[in-house]
């Protein structure tokens, strides 16, 4: 199907024919030029341009679409013929269906121009005088309008995929500013709040007094509590800052298993938690992997991971990355003391929701299945788009 500019070519291109077919009513009637009935066949091509184009400018484009045109072209052909008899002029309409037919078909409108070319020889051949230089030129001024159409087409196509990568890269851009402007917010003001009531729980004890009663006692364990508490609150906004600092990588160069891998890595050497990772190469060939999918997978897989290390009280963790030809699936798997993954089941805690919310900007799927005592498994499918090549297992 055309995309939107191709359509609006197309829809220009039909005018232009409206409009150069009225043009040439008037001189054409002046001069009595080609003789009887090329005046009345010029009003036809015009009365017919016309209509084409109107229906268009009000139904939209596909309202004629291929079929539509060639059928009321090579009728209108037919008619032009009978009243203008077999001329380069009447042709010169038929080469112009040719050029719309490669405007929508684009590259695969050789085997329709060609079947056109050959219907208009039959009509030429038909004539009551047929012409034999018509019949010599008809194949070759077919083929070339078609090309000519079809290569204007691709260059519209050309220029609306690159106009839709400039827009998803402002995007990204928008979005990392963004990123950073939250960063540098959350620093500012919850960071340092943090800080500084971790510092008064600290100072609280020295300030209870040399009193050794049961209430001095709860009051030192509640203090601690709290500055324990306010220092790790500290250490996951510390965290959450990295990440909102780390954004996608405008050139990437390694493939998503490696950065998996090296993620993996350095999470296991800092919770001690051994992992056995299941990596497919992704993409083959070391292609680049879109940033903001490379981006998305690693937070999935990171929030998945931190989940396990403050949770489960695993002993092992798998990670695993598949991959098909259309299809990518990151697997995080730990053998920990589960939970019941049922809606609302933890009030407060937004970590599925979020890795939910990146496997939906993507157009995945994220799946948890765990259970009290069994472990947890946190799997993201998602269906790989045409831009991002797949890989085969390495």
């Amino acid at each position: 199907m055309p995309g939107t500019a191709a359509l609006g070519l197309y829809r220009m291109a039909l005018q232009l024919r409206a409009f150069v077919a009225l043009s040439a009513v008037p001189s054409a009637a002046v001069a009595g030029a080609g003789g009887d009935g090329f005046t009345e066949a010029l009003l036809l091509a015009a009365a017919v341009s016309v209509a084409q184009a109107g229906v268009v400018l009000v139904w939209g484009p596909r309202a004629v679409g291929l079929r539509v045109l060639l059928v009321v072209d090579l009728v209108t052909f037919a008619l032009l013929q009978s009243l203008a008899g077999a001329s380069f002029p009447v042709v010169y309409y038929a080469a112009g269906t040719a050029a719309l037919v490669g405007l929508l078909r684009g590259m695969r409108s050789l085997p329709v121009t060609a079947a056109l070319a050959l219907a208009v020889c039959a009509l030429v051949n038909a004539a009551p005088v047929p012409s034999v230089p018509l019949l010599a030129v008809v194949p070759p001024l077919f083929l070339a309008a078609g090309a000519a159409g079809a290569a204007a087409r691709a260059a519209v196509d050309r220029a609306e995929r690159v106009g839709r990568e400039l827009a998803l890269q402002r995007d990204r851009v928008a979005a990392a500013e963004e990123r950073a402007r939250l960063a540098r917010e959350m620093h500012d003001t919850l960071l340092a709040t943090l800080q500084g009531l971790h510092l008064s729980a600290q100072a609280l004890l020295p300030m209870l007094g040399p009193d050794t009663g049961p209430g001095r006692e709860r009051a030192a364990g509640l203090a601690g509590q709290l500055a324990d508490s306010l220092l790790v609150a500290g250490g996951q906004a510390r965290d959450l800052l990295r990440g909102l600092r780390s954004g996608p990588d405008p050139a990437p160069v390694r493939r998503l298993d490696e950065e998996v891998s090296r993620a993996v890595r350095r999470w296991s050497a800092g919770t001690g938690i051994p992992v056995d990772c299941r990596l497919a190469r992704w993409p083959a060939d070391d292609l680049p992997v879109d940033p903001g999918l490379r981006h998305e997978v690693l937070r999935v897989l990171s929030e998945a991971l931190s989940n396990v290390d403050r949770h489960s009280r695993a002993g092992r963790v798998t990670v695993a990355l598949t991959a098909g030809r259309r299809r990518l699936v990151l697997s995080v798997r730990d053998d920990g003391v589960g939970f019941d993954p049922c809606p609302g089941g933890s009030p407060g805690h937004y970590g599925l929701v979020g890795m939910a919310e990146r496997a939906d900007r993507l157009g995945g799927t994220l799946r948890v299945e765990s259970a009290p005592g069994v472990g947890t498994d946190v799997v993201l499918d998602l269906r790989v788009r045409d831009g991002v090549r797949a890989g085969r297992p390495a």
